[in-house]
């Protein structure tokens, strides 16, 4: 045997030795003096085992410094941490897009990303002792299905940052990748019945997902629709153009990428174009009235055989309704209790269906937050309607240019109704029941802008 050495017979006549100790693999490259196994030829320190070969793993001693490795002159030096965010502020979001999730920013000292199924099994997961977060991270999950996504970071292990736990819901249609925001459109307007609408354009188009966009119009007279079943037939453009318009009608356009089927994901905004009837100017023998003191809106001397009255809040949704011969008859005088805030009121009356209105009363009043003692008239006022004949009065304007304020009037007509100034591009910027000139436009924007009254507008120019 190589391997033995004083090899002697033994008692039972067999011959056997001493065995060698294994060759020395340093014993021709300096030895290994510190036992560490790396001979001293290569060994940066070989009296100090914690001290290798250059580009090994080491530690240097240092809390604020990750990935510490033996540099090229022997020392032990690692990157250099960021600083913590500050405590109590967590900025980590994230985001569904498909099935994939997307984590950032992930640059606490401590950072956690979990992503459960609905068996709450880990099946994606980075953290400090494992699989190290980036400082962005994208989560693919498999299938569809239910998840839930943990995320925490903390500023050091004493001070938690974040702490979020969300279900997530994936729905992935072959081929499917969603917008993930609507867009904007413009087009507020108030007209006349007999107006045709202006075009209804995009301010901002959608965005998110991939492919081919779709477009659906949905439509409603009675509210801002969501629904597909409110569809427009054929009005699948980017833009839209309405028909003439008996009444007040609300506009949306929906939106998808080719191969999705859900049109939740790319809802716009609301625009509404307000129908006023103009076909028939109103006669100057109205004698209907209406009040609000207070909370309490009261109207009287509704006595025409034909009269519609109905009260709108500032989202379209109806607070009061008649109609007669139709529907809920109207009574000759009712009181209406509302809350604060703005109002639009529709009231009509006609002795047959052949001759015009005697009233038509199109108006936006507001209702104060608080109410005035009993008796006290101060936040009352009383509203008899009075056809002005603007043609031969014509609607004035001043000062225009105009900095804070504007005055309207027309001969020596008092002007009195509700007021709607939009800017140039046809946008709503104010409402106003004009009781008393001045009007203040002291927050507008410097820009062009018109004043709507009744059926005259105006142009003028607000300066800084």
């Amino acid at each position: 045997n190589p391997n033995t050495t004083n090899d002697v017979i033994q008692a039972d006549c067999s011959c056997a030795g001493t065995t060698l100790p294994p060759p020395n693999p340093c014993a021709n490259a300096g030895g290994d003096a510190d036992g560490d196994g790396i001979c001293a030829n290569e060994d940066c320190n070989d009296n100090n085992p914690n001290i290798s070969r250059t580009g090994d793993a080491c530690d240097d001693g240092n809390p604020n410094t990750t990935n510490d490795v033996i540099q090229a002159d022997c020392s032990c030096a690692g990157t250099t941490l960021p600083p913590p965010p500050p405590s109590g502020s967590c900025r980590t979001t994230f985001q569904l897009n498909g099935n994939v999730v997307s984590v950032s920013p992930l640059d606490y000292r401590h950072n956690l990303v979990n992503i459960y199924d609905d068996n709450f099994t880990i099946i994606e997961s980075c953290q400090d002792w494992d699989v190290v977060c980036n400082s962005s991270e994208d989560f693919v999950l498999p299938a569809t299905g239910l998840y839930f996504i943990q995320i925490q970071t903390f500023s050091d292990w004493n001070n938690q940052v974040c702490n979020i736990f969300e279900a997530l819901e994936v729905n992935m249609i072959p081929g499917c990748e969603n917008v993930t925001d609507g867009g904007l459109i413009i087009g507020d307007e108030t007209i006349c019945n007999i107006d045709i609408p202006s075009p209804i354009t995009s301010a901002a188009f959608p965005t998110g997902g991939t492919g081919t966009m779709e477009y659906q119009w949905v439509s409603s007279t009675d509210f801002c629709p969501f629904n597909i079943g409110d569809a427009i037939p054929g009005a699948n453009q980017s833009t839209y153009t309405p028909g003439q318009l008996p009444e007040t009608t609300y506009f949306r356009r929906l939106s998808r990428r080719a191969g999705c089927t859900d049109w939740d994901m790319g809802v716009s905004n609301c625009v509404v174009k307000i129908v006023e009837n103009c076909s028939n100017p109103p006669s100057s023998n109205c004698d209907a009235v209406y009040e609000i003191n207070g909370n309490t809106f009261r109207f009287s001397n509704i006595t025409s055989p034909i009269a519609a009255i109905k009260i709108t809040d500032s989202n379209g949704a109806l607070v009061y309704g008649c109609e007669s011969p139709f529907g809920v008859p109207c009574p000759e005088m009712a009181e209406i209790q509302l809350q604060s805030g703005s109002y639009f009121l529709r009231l009509a009356t006609a002795e047959n269906w052949i001759q015009g209105f005697i009233c038509d009363i199109n108006e936006t009043f507001e209702v104060p937050p608080t109410f005035s003692r009993q008796g006290d008239k101060r936040n009352t006022f009383r509203k008899t309607p009075m056809a002005i004949n603007h043609s031969k009065n014509e609607l004035i304007i001043y000062p225009n240019p105009a900095k804070d304020v504007i005055n309207l009037t027309a001969g020596n007509n008092k002007l009195s109704g509700s007021i709607i100034i939009f800017n140039q591009f046809g946008q709503i910027v104010k409402r106003s029941i004009l009781t008393d000139n001045p009007i203040s436009i002291e927050e507008l924007p410097a820009g062009v802008y018109f004043v709507k009254l009744g059926k005259e507008s105006i142009r003028f120019l607000k300066t800084k």
